[in-house]
C-alpha cells in the first residue's frame, strides 16, 4: 500500500487557470470535472481536485508529461447516476484514462480523499 499527501493553496482571488500554472484547463480538468467546478463559486473544489490529481499521479509513480485529465475525480458513479450534475457529496472515485491503468497491478486501485477550506485544499491518495 502506498499513500500520497498532497496541499494545494488557494488564491484569495484569481480564476482557475490561477491554480494551474499556465497549464491550459483542458488539459487539467475533463468536461465533467469542468463542469462541477463551475457549479460553486471560489476555487475551493477546483484546488481539490487538483491536490487529488497531483496525489493520484504521485501515488502511480506517473512520469512528467502525464495528460492530467487521464485522472478523473468525480463522485462514485455508483451512488449517483449523472455525476458531473451530483451536487452530494459523495465519496470521490477515481478514473484513469491513457497509460495510467497499466501502472496498477492486477487487483489494485487508487482511492482519494479530499478537503479544502478558504486558503487551502488537501487530498490523500492511496494505491492498494
Amino acid at each position: 500500500m502506498t499513500s500520497t499527501c498532497v496541499t494545494v493553496a488557494v488564491p484569495p482571488r484569481g480564476s482557475v487557470a490561477a491554480l494551474l500554472d499556465g497549464r491550459p484547463v483542458e488539459e487539467v480538468f475533463t468536461a465533467a470535472e469542468r463542469l462541477r467546478c463551475a457549479e460553486r463559486p471560489g476555487l475551493g473544489r477546483a484546488a481539490g481536485l487538483l491536490a487529488a490529481k497531483r496525489a493520484v499521479l504521485a501515488a502511480l509513480g506517473a512520469p512528467d508529461g502525464v495528460r492530467w485529465a487521464d485522472v478523473e475525480v468525480l463522485p462514485d458513479a455508483v451512488r449517483c447516476p449523472d455525476p458531473a450534475r451530483c451536487t452530494a457529496s459523495h465519496p470521490p472515485a477515481v478514473r484513469l484514462r491513457g497509460a495510467l491503468p497499466d501502472r496498477l497491478a492486477p487487483g489494485e486501485s487508487v482511492t482519494v480523499s479530499i478537503s479544502h477550506a478558504r486558503t487551502v485544499a488537501v487530498a490523500l491518495a492511496v494505491r492498494r
